[in-house]
């Protein structure tokens, strides 16, 4: 989850435009942004989004609380950017920014 945490940094400023929650589970743990997650929080999770109990990944998760995306390793913070700036709520957020 190290690794995962270093790339995010990377892209901080725009996971922060975007007002993302980052929640990583691993196939023992899970990360979240006050730190390490609860057995009974990672679990709920990960019956929520049927995620099965050992993989590891990511979630995109909609402010709808429905999911736009899953994937295993690192995410594609450019293409998750890309996605995410064309989702409706994103698109008025956006608008209401424009000087």
């Amino acid at each position: 989850m190290e690794r995962q945490q270093k790339e995010a940094a990377k892209f901080r400023e725009g996971i922060g435009e975007r007002d993302l929650v980052l929640y990583y589970l691993s196939e023992k743990s899970g990360l979240g942004p006050k730190g390490s997650l609860s057995v009974d929080f990672a679990g709920r999770l990960r019956t929520a989004y049927r995620l099965p109990e050992k993989s590891a990944g990511w979630l995109l998760i909609g402010k709808d609380g429905t999911e736009k995306a899953r994937g295993s390793g690192l995410p594609d913070w450019p293409a998750i950017f890309e996605r995410i700036d064309q989702m409706p709520m994103r698109r008025r957020e956006m608008r209401r920014r424009e000087p």
